[in-house]
């Protein structure tokens, strides 16, 4: 059965939570947890190490609590095993079964287990992904700049509370169930046209995950009777970060950027990478060959597959085409053909490029 809110809202954002060394992070999450009746010092599970049927149970175990995906990402954000659990989790966004089992009888059935909880990720980096991923994500990153001595004493007062204590919380929210979710499907029309008019938000995912955010603190405010100036802060910090996300995600793709930062560190060691000659606007790459360049000179690089799917959008150095060409680096009369993505050079280097020739001609 469907919820009232799954019927009218019909997904909920990812929260990703980043933070320095001793930010404050786990604190943070530990208390959450204690808040929602979760057990003391839960503070979640690694998918990088953890087997899919763990993830899949963990994931099955709970209705309207938090799931969390601690350090997921182990710094090896190309890995086969970090991009599968990312990209799984995206049917997680709608409610959808994170698996499908089939059950042991001479029939065929199957069991679709829908996910009914949060999902959090929580680590010291932001997480590489892909924009479908990263656009299900409400991003918030923890640093030391606001700490003071104060915040040290509340930190170490929330630690020593124990479940048991503050789980009443999830009571208190629940016998106001009705009072919440009609206040929240009131402002959320609201919220999401403010969004929409602000300059920078375009992408509507990105509007109705932060809207969804905006209406949760309204309810939040009125069953925690906030002050307004918190509420006040909250609210412009909710719209900043959604000005965030969309910059970041307009941005270029994060396996691209990494393509190019390589690429511009080779070609400032050697010219064999580019069989297009220096003076045209144009870059001709081979990419075994380049992978092979990228080895000997031990650079990290997304697999080559995820790369030649993703390089026609490329929009910095803006894809043209994939064919065969006859490179400069061939032996003279040798008529050998050689496969390329061909891109458009940056416009800064194509001037670059001509201020160093009117340099060599003066």
């Amino acid at each position: 059965m469907q919820s009232r809110s799954e019927k009218k809202q019909a997904s909920y954002p990812f929260l990703e939570i980043t933070g320095e060394l001793a930010s404050g992070k786990s604190t943070l999450i530990q208390f959450l947890c204690k808040l929602s009746g979760r057990l003391h010092n839960h503070e979640g599970i690694n998918p990088e190490t953890s087997s899919d049927p763990a993830v899949s149970r963990s994931l099955e175990q709970v209705s309207n609590l938090p799931v969390i995906y601690l350090e997921g990402d182990t710094g090896t954000p190309y890995s086969y095993q970090t991009q599968k659990w990312l990209e799984e989790s995206k049917v997680l966004y709608n409610g959808h079964a994170h698996r499908h089992r089939g059950i042991k009888n001479n029939n065929v059935d199957t069991l679709e287990l829908p996910f009914r909880g949060a999902l959090m990720f929580s680590q010291n980096a932001s997480i590489n992904a892909s924009k479908e991923v990263l656009s299900r994500i409400i991003y918030i990153h923890f640093d030391l700049s606001h700490h003071t001595e104060a915040g040290r004493i509340a930190a170490k007062k929330i630690e020593r509370y124990q479940t048991s204590d503050i789980s009443n919380f999830t009571h208190h929210a629940i016998t106001h169930e009705n009072e919440i979710l009609s206040l929240f499907e009131d402002r959320y029309e609201a919220h999401y046209t403010a969004l929409s008019k602000v300059k920078g938000i375009q992408l509507s995912r990105i509007i109705h995950n932060h809207a969804q955010l905006l209406s949760l603190l309204d309810a939040l405010s009125k069953l925690l009777h906030l002050p307004i100036d918190i509420k006040n802060q909250t609210a412009k910090y909710i719209v900043d970060i959604a000005i965030e996300r969309e910059k970041s995600l307009q941005g270029e793709n994060h396996m691209i950027d990494e393509f190019w930062h390589t690429y511009e560190f080779l070609a400032s060691q050697s010219n064999v990478i580019n069989h297009f000659p220096a003076n045209k606007n144009c870059i001709a790459i081979n990419l075994n060959q380049f992978y092979e360049v990228a080895r000997a000179k031990r650079q990290s690089l997304p697999r080559i597959n995820i790369i030649r799917r993703l390089l026609t959008l490329s929009k910095h150095y803006k894809f043209i085409e994939n064919k065969s060409i006859k490179s400069i680096h061939s032996p003279v009369g040798s008529s050998k053909r050689i496969r390329c993505y061909i891109f458009q050079r940056p416009k800064d280097e194509n001037d670059k490029e001509n201020d160093n020739e009117m340099e060599v001609h003066s």
